[in-house]
């Protein structure tokens, strides 16, 4: 009885569309799954943390986080080094 609603109502797709939603599907769930025996980490965080590093290779993206990076480094770098009278820390790692 299943079996024929099931058959009945895939019947209505495309064969080559079933076959790469299946093959996308399995290769969703197995990042997922991936993803969530990683870490400990909340599987929410990893998969937002996953989300954001896809997103921030887009040109878009890369071009306001460099702005931003821009005009907050030398702040922190100078608050980091305020104390640092002889900035060896500075040259050697910059």
């Amino acid at each position: 009885m299943h079996y024929h609603m099931v058959n009945n109502r895939l019947s209505n797709y495309d064969p080559a569309i079933l076959v790469l939603a299946a093959v996308g599907g399995t290769l969703v769930y197995t990042k997922v799954v991936r993803l969530y025996r990683k870490s400990e980490d909340p599987l929410f965080k990893r998969l937002g943390a996953y989300v954001f590093s896809i997103l921030r290779k887009l040109p878009q993206v890369r071009e306001k986080i460099e702005k931003e990076l821009s005009v907050e480094k030398p702040k922190l770098i100078e608050s980091i080094h305020k104390d640092d009278k002889d900035k060896q820390f500075i040259a050697i790692f910059l």
